[in-house]
């Protein structure tokens, strides 16, 4: 989790000084670069959040139970296509070595 949070800490700062700094368009390699972090913290975060529910037992899977829901929106938002982990890490790698990236990203 503490991993995660500074992740997603060095993400909004880089948001920050883009934004702060009039940066409308990034080069590839920090475009995807954003891509592989949204990935892995989505990817990571809905796998540990699917670990408490499996911990929690039998009673935290009741529709409408605040861990039901916690876990089914971070699941939600893993499934969303800019957060795919394994076409985040394909993109970034890609760019690394000097290819275009994701096509749609």
């Amino acid at each position: 989790l503490s991993s995660l949070k500074g992740l997603a800490n060095e993400y909004c700062e880089k948001l920050t000084y883009f934004e702060q700094n009039g940066m409308t368009t990034l080069d590839e390699e920090e475009r995807e670069k954003l891509f592989g972090i949204r990935g892995h913290i989505a990817k990571t975060s809905s796998e540990m959040a699917l670990r408490i529910l499996l911990t929690l037992g039998g009673n935290s899977v009741f529709k409408g139970q605040p861990t039901e829901m916690f876990v089914r929106d971070l699941m939600t938002a893993a499934s969303h296509p800019t957060h795919h982990y394994e076409d985040a890490m394909a993109s970034y790698g890609k760019s690394i070595f000097g290819f275009k990236g994701n096509p749609i990203w």
